[in-house]
């Protein structure tokens, strides 16, 4: 077996090998999103080392929150008919360059979900366990946290304590026609037309 070691490497040195020469197990999508250059990407890479509590409330594994923020981060932007796909995000991390407005959007979104997080933490929890009686604590689907961040955004003038009880309904509507929440068109579509509505 040969075993390379290189030093030195600066972040974009180090992405460039990782994606050449990447052995074992295959890369997930989101893996390899985080191994892309550029300036989208390198602003993604930011708001995740700013803001690394907020995101203990989503699945953070693999990089899974690279891809999250990514899709976040158009949703925001383009309020898009259709769930960003793979294939739209890795074209968007190819040619976006975030400009200081859409990187200060995204930044107070942040600040406002981690506040939101701190000060309302009942919001984020599931309904309560029937046999138990006790609230469970689990974290947010995906599309949860891209849509709890275009809510914010699209209702940026709304206070807090408004926005955790739109972010409470949207949940409790969601949860009321889906059983399972994943990412998907047509729980997009419907989280969509309940904050687009609100």
């Amino acid at each position: 077996m040969v075993c390379v070691e290189y030093s030195g490497l600066n972040m974009a040195q180090e992405q460039e090998i990782f994606n050449r020469v990447q052995l074992g197990m295959a890369l997930t999508t989101a893996e390899k999103m985080y191994s892309s250059l550029g300036p989208l990407a390198d602003f993604v890479r930011k708001l995740i080392k700013d803001h690394d509590e907020l995101f203990k409330i989503v699945d953070s594994k693999r990089k899974r929150t690279f891809q999250i923020l990514v899709q976040a981060y158009i949703t925001v932007q383009t309020s898009p008919e259709k769930l960003p796909s793979g294939t739209v995000m890795n074209k968007w991390l190819k040619e976006e360059k975030p400009n200081n407005q859409m990187k200060a959007l995204m930044d107070g979104v942040f600040r406002v979900f981690t506040k939101m997080w701190e000060e309302y933490p009942k919001v984020f929890q599931e309904v309560q366990n029937k046999k138990t009686n006790l609230w469970e604590v689990k974290k947010l689907a995906p599309i949860e946290f891209v849509m709890i961040c275009y809510l914010i955004a699209t209702k940026d003038a709304l206070p807090v304590k408004q926005l955790q009880a739109k972010v409470g309904e949207m949940r409790t509507r969601i949860r009321s026609q889906f059983i399972d929440i994943r990412s998907n068109q047509r729980l997009y579509d419907a989280m969509k037309g309940i904050i687009d509505s609100m």
